[in-house]
């Protein structure tokens, strides 16, 4: 009878010496964190930032909107203005009208913006308006703008 050159690996089972050392593995953070839940859901609304961050009212407005101007109906329209819009808050109209100016939505743009004009807490922004004509002017509008732009600016100014 032969001995091993290892007196050790008589003793030791053979899948033990294959086997490398199990390795340190830290465990994984848990995030356990509570939160107070109100029963009305009000709890669920996010604050309105700069950017593209839209209150779950917003984005319903923005989809309605879209919906009842793919009909081609006017009235559906107006409804939809009337029942989803113009009960936003200020900041949520402001964010309806940066997502049709994103979503390149010209027509809907226009009648969101002569909404949001007539509103007693509205002020004209340059930036809101270079938004507008560049849109515009990126889709083809660019003599609609002017139009506009003359309008206003005889209502306004004037």
């Amino acid at each position: 009878m032969t001995t091993p050159a290892n007196p050790t690996a008589l003793h030791a089972p053979p899948f033990v010496a294959l086997r490398p050392p199990p390795k340190f593995q830290s465990p994984r953070p848990v995030a356990c964190a509570m939160r107070a839940a109100m029963r009305d859901g009000s709890s669920n609304r996010r604050q309105l930032h700069r950017g593209r961050h839209l209150s779950i009212e917003a984005i319903q407005a923005v989809q309605a909107l879209k919906r009842a101007d793919g009909r081609g109906c006017r009235l559906s329209l107006e409804r939809e203005l009337d029942s989803k819009f113009r009960r936003l808050l200020k900041l949520d109209m402001i964010a309806v009208l940066r997502e049709l100016l994103r979503q390149n939505e010209c027509a809907l743009v226009l009648k969101v913006f002569e909404d949001i004009r007539k509103e007693e807490w509205y002020k004209p922004h340059v930036s809101l308006y270079a938004d507008a004509i560049e849109v515009f002017a990126s889709n083809g509008l660019l003599e609609q703008v002017v139009q506009k732009l003359v309008y206003f600016v005889h209502v306004y100014v004037a």
